[in-house]
């Protein structure tokens, strides 16, 4: 039992008695009772499924936590990214070949992986247009969590749901619209309802929520009901622009104007068209270009194997497997090459012995569910989360508000929180000016020490970094941008590349908000230091993986350095029609984008750089 999970399964207790909930009502379908109580104990280690399911069933998300998955969890997790990837390509031969790979995974009979399997053949049979059966397909996978789900006074609110039971049970909605007219859009209106009610906002539920707003507003405009679907439309759009997420967006758009012309709302037609076509131009933009993603999933936040860690581990530190098991022999404890192999390639788990043996050696300390703040209160993560969304648009004085209101709520003597505070209280000096360059990276690095004791020593014989918290990432990011900032972008250059290999070569689930965050100040070093087409690539890259994860996080700032370096071209050689053209169009959908997603801030910086 990993201490992580020990505390996340007690917090679950904590949040249940806070919410008044019984054991039974949030189990109920995904575990028996028992297994539940040994959970809130700290005596039972629920795989990454049922664990996610009970935070989730609370209203809550494990979005907050980092988590290094034993290698069952990992090929699991690694296997449903696979299926929904295809399931989303329209390949249905290899989702049918995946399919039948999981049914033979271990623990894969237990209900939410049952209801998994059913789900996703649900959605393999609507891709084949046979929706009557994978209507019924759904409605079995959902009578293994919900009970009476066909009774005709079924009341969705009586329930307490995962993101898969929610998802099943809108795509089970969409269809009974076509079958059962009346019972689909009394579904479509629960779903609403319970979310509403019973669920805290957050990325992945925005998601599902604004696929159910769309659909029950397309239902009642179909019954006439023009101003609720118009309503409903706004509020989805709303979402949308808030939570910076441009999945389903495009559709909400087309359907409020539809709606609109409608009933006359001329003026506010006209912004809905301009927000549509800007939607469209970067579909366009994304497409023309064609970068694909490769390395980086669409998943939000970090997923790392067990085994993948210990492998990268070792070759950081230039091992062969018989040195780590010489040195486990030294420690009195025997690890043969044939298991460390297996381990590490991802065929078996080590014993808890086996993780402190590896960890010894290499000096580091792994948290196995790990947030970049250690805290039992649940407000504390939500606080640390906003916080970050105050520092990534540069507003120092709600990022001084919201630090203010997280430090009694975390112990200070702990070594992370300490970490954590220390960092965000000189980003929000440098962001005041308060600090210069020089002595921001000198104290960034002292931070970082606290956790990474060598790191001199891991830059000055350049090796790899071996495994990285997300808080240690975010330091290492802020240590790469002060190079630029000192004018010695070579520096900073070197660093951003160091860790987008990280990212692209070693971890391949650790998640895209990391990642992303390194690519749009590795665009913005790479411009500063004169190697403009080198920068536009890039930011180009940048567009084409926001358009397929469907997410606008700092759309504008590639749109920007387009222009910008363009610009800078400009000054020392004749610049192409084409290249003109983009110049130009870079910088209105920047324009664009900033007022379609609520950046006034960054509208404020567009019209003071005026490129034109």
């Amino acid at each position: 039992m990993t201490e992580e999970k020990n505390q996340l399964g007690k917090l679950v207790g904590e949040i249940r008695k806070e919410k008044g909930i019984r054991q039974l009502e949030l189990c109920q379908g995904i575990c028996s009772v028992s297994m539940l109580s040994r959970i809130e104990q700290g005596k039972k280690e629920p795989d990454k499924m049922l664990l996610e399911a009970l935070f989730e069933r609370l209203g809550k998300t494990l979005l907050y936590w980092e988590k290094v998955l034993n290698n069952d969890d990992i090929r699991l997790f690694q296997l449903q990214v696979e299926i929904n990837s295809f399931l989303e390509e329209k390949n249905l031969e290899v989702v049918q070949m995946l399919l039948k790979k999981y049914k033979n995974f271990k623990g894969v009979n237990e209900p939410l992986h049952k209801q998994y399997k059913m789900f996703a053949n649900a959605r393999l049979l609507r891709l084949q247009n046979k929706n009557k059966e994978a209507m019924e397909e759904l409605q079995r996978a959902l009578e293994i969590t919900l009970v009476n789900l066909q009774e005709n006074n079924f009341q969705l609110k009586k329930y307490y749901l995962c993101y898969q039971e929610i998802e099943a049970y809108l795509a089970w909605a969409e269809l009974a619209v076509q079958f059962e007219k009346e019972k689909g859009y009394e579904a479509l209106q629960q779903l609403i309802d319970y979310i509403d009610t019973k669920v805290e906002n957050n990325p992945e539920m925005n998601r599902i929520y604004t696929i159910a707003v769309h659909k029950l507003a397309c239902e009642k405009a179909s019954r006439g009901k023009l101003e609720e679907a118009w309503f409903l439309c706004r509020k989805g759009i709303k979402i949308k622009r808030e939570s910076k997420n441009l999945d389903k967006l495009k559709p909400l758009l087309r359907l409020q104007m539809e709606i609109e012309n409608k009933l006359g709302f001329q003026k506010e037609k006209n912004q809905i068209e301009e927000w549509y076509y800007v939607i469209e131009q970067l579909e366009q933009y994304a497409n023309h270009y064609g970068e694909k993603m490769e390395g980086i999933t669409n998943n939000r936040y970090g997923v790392y194997g067990i085994g993948e860690v210990f492998r990268n581990l070792r070759k950081n530190f230039n091992m062969s497997q018989e040195e780590l098991m010489h040195f486990s022999e030294q420690e009195n404890y025997s690890i043969v090459p044939e298991t460390l192999s297996r381990i590490e390639n991802g065929h078996s788990n080590p014993t808890k012995k086996t993780c402190e043996t590896y960890l010894k050696k290499f000096n580091k300390e792994m948290r196995f569910y790990a947030a970049p703040i250690q805290s039992n209160d649940y407000e504390a993560h939500q606080l640390r989360y906003e916080l970050g969304d105050k520092i990534r648009v540069i507003d120092a004085k709600g990022a001084k508000e919201l630090l203010e209101q997280l430090e009694p709520k975390i112990d200070l003597n702990n070594k992370y929180n300490k970490q954590f505070i220390a960092k965000e209280k000189l980003i929000i000096s440098h962001i005041e000016g308060k600090i210069s360059p020089k002595e921001f990276r000198e104290k960034m690095i002292e931070v970082l020490k606290i956790t990474i004791p060598d790191y001199e020593k891991i830059e000055e014989e350049n090796k790899s970094y071996g495994f990285l918290s997300r808080n240690e990432v975010g330091i290492l990011n802020n240590i790469a941008a002060s190079y630029k900032d000192a004018v010695d972008c070579e520096k900073g250059i070197l660093l951003y590349e160091k860790l987008l290999r990280y990212f692209e070569g070693q971890y391949e689930l650790s998640g895209r908000a990391d990642y992303m965050m390194l690519l749009v100040n590795y665009v913005n070093v790479l411009g500063s230091a004169g190697k403009h087409r080198k920068c536009i690539s890039e930011a180009r890259r940048g567009i084409a993986l926001n358009m397929k994860a469907k997410d606008a996080v700092y759309m504008e700032h590639f749109l920007y350095e387009i222009a910008w370096n363009y610009k800078e071209l400009e000054k020392r050689e004749e610049l192409s029609k084409e290249e003109k053209l983009e110049k130009t169009s870079s910088i209105k959908m920047a324009f664009k984008v900033s007022e379609l997603f609520l950046q006034e801030g960054y509208i404020a910086f567009l019209k003071k750089e005026n490129i034109s």
